[in-house]
């Protein structure tokens, strides 16, 4: 019987009784109001568990007082009593220090002792039968203290593992230990250092002692000891480290040691925890691997602790049973391993266990115990706390792990028990049956408005009681509701699987059994689902990005809706980390991301009915982590590293580098090898002779590179002769008499050994069967040696041989030719004279060869010089170098010029004495393309054209050819020449009209002399895509008078269109009339140029003069000026501004906005005080800026009087929009642009009027 087991056998069984549905329906009924009629046997709600500490007080204590839980419910109310150790318990007995709470069976135990300790049992009777708690083994805590002994002091050695016993005290339960290092002071201070780890049995293991170990001030290491239930320790075992360093100065080493390993066999209880136990000493640290045979060791219920010595499983079952290893390496020795078998025993445990029965008379119930465990557990069966074989009933029978009672009766009401046990514990259920006849009577009636959205499934309530147990039956518009998706549950709940929208309406539940029927109803409406529309996609990004995770979905409308985001299954707080943000589009974006944000990311909606979630897997990858170094194997010529990977970082490794340090160069490292396939970590170097070697490995991924490891340990490599010597030999003299022999230094790791130096050989080569001269440099970072009082360019053969104490190179050195110095040549080339002009620029030459002896070095040829009179020699001659060869045609003459030509021969260094000079006079030519073109569209048919002189006209220049073609596709349509040609030679500007509208145009110019046209210069541009109507803004025009004619006079008239809004028309024509006539006379419509003359107008009368811009038929008038013989003028407005209020109000606001700007300035100037001269800066820089060909005023001194029109290249954005931009140069200068290319302003009407002689004003015209 459980009540006999051995407690020291029970080891924390979880174990529960449950009340069953049955009791809970039977409150229910009493609170009804037929507590009358009821009667109930007692039932077990409150009880102690398996086992229970108490503590006795010592001394001056106080008590510890405790209690007994046991508490049970019945009708009538059950009474207690306790066994303990299997006799009838008398609490009364004890001096009162034991107290029972009234109307319950808790023990109070007010001042506990020693003799309190036993197996206890509750009981709770009534008239109906006997309930039974579970047996609680009451014990006592103790903790002694540790033994007074004197502090140890232990010499350890720098680099050595080290264990310290701890020799613990003894208690109930086991005492917890733990070390800590005492401080001289007394004060106590926790460990934590992967090095340092405590053992099951209390031991302090030292993985491996340093110089820190070695505490200062006094304070020692010391052992400490605790219960988990009292709130005490002790401390003991003082002990003091003396650490010895190692003489040598090298770095300690020391293979793995085992000190302390779990057993070959462990033993554990089933849903107990499973520890194992692998510590391992040794210097560096052994990396500490577990594996399982046939198994993995992955899942949440597996985890490391102690820095990775110990493998900890959590609530073991049978599959955690096996083999498993661990093993440890650091680099040095051999790797270590040791392996334990793990067996899972477990304690009985319920699979199926009966609840408590309320049965109707004549009916038959079934209750069943099954339980398993390891070993295979008993079961026995009691009724009232007794053996069920000692009752007689014969209505009652068991068979295997059930129990049947036929046709019960109200004598077979009583509280029944199953006890299974084995070698390991127990499992109790304590469950009645009641006999009763009571009609139906519903508790939970069906809700009076359930909801369920679409395709869930769905439980209406209808919980009843009475016996015999009602039969429940559910119908809907008077149809009876079973199979398919409607299953009536025992408990009475109808269920609805896959709920539809004609599910929505009014369901009716019936009871009823042999003594009455009752019914009620309740009503469903269903809802739509709630979907995710829009689910988060998966993504892969590099750490740092920004990832955005979508995520959209819709609900019923009369239900409120939360969208929340999971990160692998738990709620992201989006207030705790900055970097994450919730969007009102419920969007997730994590702004930085980091590797350990990758993981399983899930968008859940939810409503007070359902939710649906959509998961999305976000990777995040990031370089690798570094290498580790495992192994590094040297011997006299190879090294072989063997590494590990410390982890991917999610991106896999594609390949690694392997650096190296060596003696050579110890503060560089160096790429050793690259890109080492993934797979194979382990790679074999050569080693140069006679260095120190440290090497590290570098992972890298798709993301980039990883840290390096840790570098390695240091391998050396034995002396040698040097293997080769030193390259880029050479011999070449510095001065006439020298020879400087030079060489590349070797870099030191190619010594091999001490004592490395060079060994320098020469000898003339001329010289049949000459002896080697020699040297020797015994400075390795030396380059170069210099023979002196040597022949001038004569050669010599020579070679440099590396050597060292070893002995000399390997290799024999190669032997290279050289020379010594170079000088002078000393002979002008003779008879040189002109064969052949072949071009204004091309002329054959002829000269008598030089000697070789004249040369006095290596002959490169000879170099024609040529340049044109009254032009600086040095500055502008012009040179071509010719081979050996005594006749050659050139291009090296300037056209239409006299041309000065000599020849001199010339060696690698030196130019020899010239020749004769020649006097070539060359005839005019044609001239060079112009160095640039530039076209603005005009209106809609017409082009602005601005180009620059040729650099090289090659003769007089005398105007200038304008060609355009029409460009379709790839083709050129018929070449068409503009009229008239441009017959001035200083133009650089020209308009080219008469085209088609948004049209592309190749448009060709050649500058030309009187030999005729020169080299062509090209642009394509497309004219202006406003094909319709297009009216041209106002312009304006400017006006001269010309020579007077006998009884006339006329005027020049050039027109200014106006650019202010891109529409300056594409041609104009002049009006005029006398004044206060009404007919206007027209000059033809002018389209080349822009300027026109007005003849014969008569000397007595004054004239209306206006100018018309066209563009197309339409036209837009100028302002009108009035024009007589006198100079005279009057300006006449067409209309009275006085009129007109907006003039007004113009007038008003240019006042205002004048004023503004006096201000601006004024406040300007206070603040950067007056012009800033970007020439004292550049002075104050060191840069001396007064050029007089280039540059602004402000980059000039304050100085400088060099003044001169500003220069540069007309801008098509210019032309195109500034409303200010002009046709028109400027008097006195023909290429007078700003700096931008714009014409610039001005545009006030010219007037000349007063002028007593007819002059030309200085405008430019088109021509």
């Amino acid at each position: 019987m459980f009540a006999i087991l051995k407690i020291s056998q029970i080891i924390s069984i979880c174990a529960f009784t449950l009340i069953s549905l049955i009791t809970i329906t039977t409150a229910q009924f009493l609170q009804h109001g037929y507590s009358a009629n009821i009667t109930q046997p007692p039932t077990m709600i409150k009880q102690p568990g398996f086992e229970q500490l108490y503590q006795v007080s010592t001394g001056d204590e106080t008590d510890h007082p405790f209690t007994l839980d046991c508490e049970a419910y019945g009708s009538p109310e059950p009474r207690y009593w306790w066994t303990k150790n299997g006799a009838r318990f008398d609490y009364e007995a004890y001096d009162k220090r034991i107290s029972q709470k009234p109307k319950l069976g808790t023990l109070i135990f007010g001042k506990p002792e020693a003799v309190d300790e036993g197996l206890y049992q509750c009981f709770a009777e009534n008239d109906y039968g006997t309930s039974m708690s579970n047996a609680v083994f009451l014990r006592r805590s103790e903790l002694s203290s540790f033994p007074e002994e004197r502090p140890r002091e232990i010499p350890v050695e720098e680099g050595d593992p080290i264990s310290l016993d701890c020799n613990p005290p003894s208690g109930y339960p086991k005492p917890q230990i733990f070390w800590m290092f005492l401080s001289g002071s007394g004060a106590l201070h926790s460990i934590n250092s992967s090095r340092l780890t405590v053992d099951p049995e209390g031991k302090l293991h030292f993985s491996n002692v340093t110089k820190s170990d070695q505490l200062d001030n006094g304070a020692m290491y010391a052992c400490s000891a605790t219960s988990y239930h009292r709130t005490e320790y002790k401390v003991g075992r003082k002990t003091r480290l003396s650490v010895r360093s190692r003489s040598t100065g090298l770095v300690n080493h020391h293979p793995p040691e085992a000190q302390y390993l779990s057993p070959p066999q462990v033993q554990v209880l089933r849903g107990q925890k499973l520890v194992l136990f692998c510590i391992y000493g040794g210097t560096p640290l052994p990396e500490i691997t577990w594996r399982k045979k046939g198994g993995s060791l992955e899942g949440n219920r597996v985890s490391y602790q102690n820095f990775g010595k110990t493998l900890v499983i959590s609530k073991v079952d049978e599959q955690d049973e096996g083999t498993y290893e661990c093993s440890a390496i650091n680099g040095h020795g051999s790797q270590l391993s040791h392996a334990m078998q793990v067996s899972v025993s477990s304690a009985p445990y319920w699979i199926r266990a009966p609840n408590s029965t309320n049965a109707a008379q004549d009916e038959s119930v079934h209750f069943e115990c099954l339980a398993e465990g390891d070993p295979k557990p008993n079961l026995e069966w009691l009724i009232n706390g007794q053996p069920i074989s000692t009752q007689k009933r014969p209505n009652l029978r068991i068979d295997g792990s059930s129990l049947y009672i036929d046709s019960v009766k109200k004598t077979d009401v009583g509280v029944f028990q199953c006890n299974s046990s084995n070698m390991h514990g127990y499992a109790f259920r304590d469950f009645y049956l009641n006999v009763l006849d009571l009609p139906p009577v519903v508790l939970e009636p069906p809700e009076k408005v359930a909801s369920a959205v679409q395709a869930s499934t769905i439980s209406l309530k209808c919980r009843v009681f009475g016996a015999p147990k009602p039969k429940i039956k559910w119908r809907r518009d008077n149809v009876e509701l079973s199979g398919g998706r409607y299953k009536v549950l025992d408990n009475g709940d109808l269920q609805i699987e896959y709920v539809m929208p004609n599910d929505q309406g009014t369901y009716q539940c019936k009871a009823s059994n042999k003594f009455a029927e009752i019914s009620r109803e309740g009503e469903l409406h269903v809802k739509m689902r709630t979907t995710i529309l829009q689910k988060p996609e998966s993504i892969e990004i590099p750490a740092g990005r920004m990832a955005v995770l979508r995520c959209n979905a819709e609900s019923d409308p009369s239900l409120h809706q939360d969208v929340h985001w999971l990160y692998n299954g738990k709620m992201i707080d989006v207030e705790s980390d900055p970097r994450i943000i919730k969007s009102r589009d419920n969007s997730l974006t994590i702004t930085k991301t980091r590797e350990l944000d990758s993981g399983n990311y899930t968008c859940l909606a939810k409503t007070s009915l359902d939710q649906d979630s959509a998961s999305a897997t976000l990777t995040v990858q990031d370089v690798p982590n570094p290498p580790r170094i495992t192994n590094l194997d040297c011997d006299k010529q190879r090294a072989t590293l063997q590494w590990t990977s410390t982890g991917d970082r999610r991106a896999p490794i594609l390949s690694y580098d392997i650096h190296q340090n060596t003696s050579a160069k110890p503060d560089v490292w160096e790429n050793a090898f690259q890109d080492i396939a993934a797979a194979d970590p382990r790679f074999t170097l050569n080693l140069q002779p006679w260095l120190n070697y440290t090497f590290r490995v570098i992972a890298r991924n798709k993301i980039g590179t990883s840290l390096p490891s840790e570098p390695s340990q240091v391998c050396t490599s034995e002396e040698a002769p040097p293997s080769t010597n030193p390259t880029d030999v050479k011999g070449r003299g510095t001065a006439p008499n020298n020879l400087v022999i030079s060489w590349t230094a070797m870099d030191r790791r190619l010594h091999h050994a001490p004592g490395f130096r060079y060994k320098i050989y020469w000898r003339r080569d001329d010289i049949p069967n000459s002896e080697f001269n020699t040297h020797i440099i015994n400075d390795w970072k030396e380059s170069k040696f210099v023979v002196t009082n040597q022949p001038t360019f004569v050669p010599y053969r020579i070679k440099v041989e590396a050597q060292n104490n070893r002995g000399q190179s390997l290799m024999a050195p190669d032997e290279v030719i050289g020379y010594s110095g170079q000088d002078l040549p000393t002979q002008e080339p003779k008879n040189f004279r002109l064969v052949k002009l072949v071009s204004p620029s091309k002329a054959i030459f002829s000269w008598d060869p030089v000697s070789p002896e004249s040369i006095r070095g290596r002959f490169k040829g000879y170099r024609i010089s040529s340049w044109p009179d009254k032009e600086d020699r040095v500055m502008r001659s012009r040179e071509v170098m010719l081979g050996n060869v005594t006749t050659a045609e050139v291009e090296i003459l300037k056209p239409f010029s006299n041309n000065t030509v000599e020849i001199a021969a010339v060696n690698e260094l030196f130019s020899g004495p010239p020749s004769n000079q020649i006097v070539v006079t060359t005839p005019e030519g044609v001239p060079e393309a112009v160095p640039s073109l530039i076209a603005a569209p005009m209106g809609t048919s017409a082009f602005y054209l601005v180009w620059k002189r040729p650099e090289k006209v090659n003769g007089r220049l005398i105007g200038y050819e304008i060609y355009y073609e029409e460009v379709s596709g790839t083709e050129l349509k018929e070449r068409v020449k503009r009229r008239p040609s441009i017959d001035d030679p200083l133009e650089t500007k020209a308009k080219l009209a008469n085209l088609k509208p948004n049209t592309k145009y190749r448009i060709t110019i050649v500058a030309k002399t009187k030999v005729g046209e020169g080299a062509p210069y090209f642009i394509e541009a497309t004219t202006n895509g406003k094909t319709g109507i297009i009216v041209p803004d106002q312009p304006s025009f400017t006006w001269s008078k010309l020579p007077e004619k006998e009884g006339s006079f006329g005027i020049r008239v050039t027109w200014l269109p106006n650019y202010r809004n891109g529409r300056p028309g594409t041609a104009f024509q002049v009006q005029f009339r006398k004044l206060d006539s009404n007919g206007w006379q027209t000059t033809p419509l002018e389209e080349h140029v822009d300027t026109v003359k007005v003849e014969g107008l008569d000397p007595n009368s004054a004239y209306e003069v206006r100018v018309m811009s066209v563009d197309g038929n339409l036209k837009t008038s100028s302002n009108i000026e009035i024009v007589s013989m006198d100079g005279g003028y009057v300006y006449r407005p067409i209309s009275d501004p006085l009129s007109d209020p907006t003039w007004l109000i113009a007038l008003a606001c240019a006042i205002a906005l004048l004023m503004i700007i006096f201000f601006l300035v004024c406040f300007v100037k206070q603040n950067r005080g007056g012009k800033y001269l970007v020439h004292e800066k550049e002075v104050a820089l060191g840069r001396d800026t007064d050029d007089p060909e280039e540059g602004f005023d402000e980059y000039k001194g304050v100085n400088s009087s060099v003044t001169r029109p500003l220069r540069g290249e007309p801008s098509l954005n210019s032309l195109n929009e500034s409303d200010e931009d002009s046709l028109t140069d400027y008097e006195g200068d023909r290429s007078k642009f700003e700096e931008d290319g714009s014409f610039i302003g001005q545009y006030g009407v010219k007037r000349k009027h007063d002028l007593p002689t007819i002059q030309t004003p200085g405008v430019a015209t088109f021509v």
